[in-house]
């Protein structure tokens, strides 16, 4: 089990600091249930997974559902009230994949080639 530090953010969201570097936020739902996302020290969202009072769900590791998902939560939060900048800059940013492919450029006389090489 990881060391961690919880630190309660608002009513809707808290946020737990792991010895590692990584955390988790967790945005509760009406009643006893919520979403946990947890992230690495590098800001790489790593899964989300639904908690409630009647246990912990399956991990989602869906990058591009769980980005999406975890903006509809910051954005249902900031109607009802503020967040810290750390928490917003997540916000901001844009979801990308990671680059699988690099492109290297080979000349064979006045011709250019492009050759596809695995990352």
């Amino acid at each position: 089990m990881k060391d961690c530090k919880y630190t309660k953010i608002n009513n809707l969201v808290s946020l737990r600091e792991y010895s590692t570097g990584d955390y988790g936020i967790t945005f509760l739902g009406g009643g006893s249930h919520g979403w946990y996302f947890e992230f690495s020290k590098e800001n790489k969202l790593k899964f989300k997974q639904q908690r409630s009072a009647y246990g912990v769900g399956k991990v989602s590791k869906n990058e591009l559902k769980n980005w999406h998902d975890f903006k509809w939560h910051i954005k249902r939060v900031l109607e009802k009230d503020k967040l810290p900048p750390n928490i917003l800059k997540l916000y901001k940013w844009r979801y990308s994949q990671s680059i699988e492919y690099t492109y290297s450029e080979e000349r064979i006389g006045g011709i250019v080639y492009f050759k596809r090489v695995k990352k």
